[in-house]
């Protein structure tokens, strides 16, 4: 009998050892896991004092969304900045002034031969060789000759002389015809009259070939009419000093002499051009043209020379 209870006591002792040993395993592991719990953000509200605040939302997109939404504002800047450069192009072309209109009196007048009658020019049409074959064949009419030079024929047309006199007349009737002393006498009170005594004339050449092509070049001195001289000649004037109608030479250029007149004399490749813009100018001095030579004054009028057989 006291064998039994002993057992019994050595059982229970072992089952009050295991339950101890169970409890405190249990208490480690429940410590252990609070250990590892985040500690609360200890805040400055009181109103927050023992609760714990939800994480916030992230902000950071995919990088392929974060790069379509940066193109995407990079696209509507490049076009505000566009929307923006148009708007105030536009706004400038709209304040800007409009070209300033010649001042001084002047035309581009042509006449027949010995005329008194002068008739202010928009367009002149002269008739031109149309090709290698209509000149080889001497189709030209009375105005034409051929002449020799170096072993090779060149054909040459006259257009007209083409006058540029202080008007804005559409048609002018001088007391004689030109190249006498009283139609320059006539033609230089118009001049005085304009206040262009201390004025001179210059001439800017459009070569338009049928290719599209353009050849610009200014004539103020008679040594600036060879240029081009394969599409054609150009003879300089001055009706009012020199009556004889005998065209300017380089050694006779003075300041005395006002060119006012100018003449086209066709040449072999003249069928090229499809036409030719004739420009008259009146200036005082270089300051007036760019450094090209061209004229930058708004004291100018142009006219059309082109083939009236075409």
């Amino acid at each position: 009998m006291k064998n039994y209870a002993n057992r019994i006591f050595i059982v229970l002792y072992v089952f009050i050892i295991a339950a101890f040993v169970g409890l405190l395993i249990f208490t480690a592991v429940t410590l252990s896991g609070k250990k590892n719990e985040p500690v609360p953000e200890i805040t400055d509200d009181p109103t927050t004092s023992g609760t714990t605040e939800a994480p916030a939302p992230s902000t950071t997109l995919p990088a392929t969304a974060a790069d379509t939404l940066t193109e995407e504002a990079a696209t509507a800047t490049e076009t505000t900045e566009e929307i923006t450069t148009a708007e105030a192009t536009t706004t400038e072309e709209e304040t800007l002034p409009p070209p300033p209109e010649p001042v001084l009196p002047m035309g581009i007048y042509v006449h027949q031969a010995y005329s008194r009658d002068f008739t202010r020019a928009e367009v002149y049409k002269s008739y031109w060789p149309v090709n290698d074959s209509d000149i080889a064949a001497g189709h030209w009419r009375q105005d034409w000759w051929t002449y020799q030079s170096q072993g090779i024929v060149n054909l040459i047309c006259d257009t007209t002389y083409f006058f540029v006199i202080p008007s804005n007349e559409e048609k002018l009737t001088f007391s004689t015809s030109y190249g006498t002393n009283v139609w320059a006498q006539e033609y230089d009170a118009m001049r005085k009259a304009a206040g262009l005594e201390d004025y001179k004339i210059g001439y800017q050449l459009d070569i338009i070939t049928k290719t599209g092509e353009k050849i610009s070049f200014t004539v103020t001195r008679p040594d600036q009419t060879f240029l081009h001289e394969d599409y054609f000649e150009l003879y300089l004037y001055d009706e009012i000093h020199r009556p004889d109608a005998v065209h300017i030479t380089q050694p006779e250029m003075t300041p005395e002499i006002f060119m006012t007149d100018i003449k086209i004399t066709l040449r072999n490749r003249c069928y090229e051009i499809d036409h030719i813009d004739l420009t008259a100018f009146y200036y005082k001095s270089a300051d007036e043209f760019d450094a090209d030579g061209f004229y930058t004054g708004v004291e100018k009028k142009t006219i059309r020379v082109e083939a009236d057989n075409r």
